[in-house]
């Protein structure tokens, strides 16, 4: 990713990265056929060291509530970080393959499926509303997070900001009023 950072994708080849990483391009290609597939183990490790302290971090609470705005949180705090926005204008759009772009896609599952988790344990403890279908609204929530994601990097919204402002959307159209059904 620094070599990314420093001369963009365009401008970094199998050698080049063979070379900074003090191994024989022999060896690179022995474990990745392209630069593509050095940016998906990438990602496949970055995405996985997120979920897991994502989960141990709000796997210890338990109002649902609490936990769902917590996820939010982190996320736009990750989801702001350089090296995120870095990843994601480099393995966005027309920087990879079809194929590609769907290993990537898969990559945000666990995410969506602790989000689902938390709206589902808040639907069960009767706080969030019990028509939500929990997948739709965790695919919703990290739609709220790309749309912010321009605020952040622009420096229009702070991490705290945005979100707040995506947990106050979320959190009002799936709890439940004291009164209402």
């Amino acid at each position: 990713m620094a070599l990314i950072a420093e001369r963009g994708m365009s401008g970094v080849s199998m050698s080049l990265l063979a070379h900074r990483a003090g191994i024989s391009r022999a060896t690179l290609y022995h474990y990745f056929p392209d630069l593509e597939h050095v940016m998906l183990a990438w990602l496949e490790l970055q995405v996985a060291s997120f979920t897991k302290e994502l989960a141990a971090r709000v796997g210890e609470i338990p109002d649902p509530t609490e936990r769902l705005v917590e996820i939010i949180s982190t996320l736009v705090t990750y989801f702001s970080s350089l090296e995120h926005r870095m990843g994601i204008e480099n393995m966005g759009g027309e920087a990879l393959s079809p194929k590609a772009a769907q290993a990537v896609a898969a990559q945000v599952l666990p995410i969506t499926h602790l989000i689902a988790a938390a709206i589902r344990d808040g639907q069960a403890a009767g706080a969030f509303r019990d028509d939500a279908d929990p997948l739709i609204h965790a695919d919703l929530i990290l739609g709220l997070m790309g749309a912010i994601r321009p605020h952040l990097v622009s420096g229009r919204y702070t991490s705290s900001e945005a979100s707040r402002a995506i947990a106050e959307l979320v959190l009002g159209g799936m709890t439940i009023s004291p009164g209402k059904p």
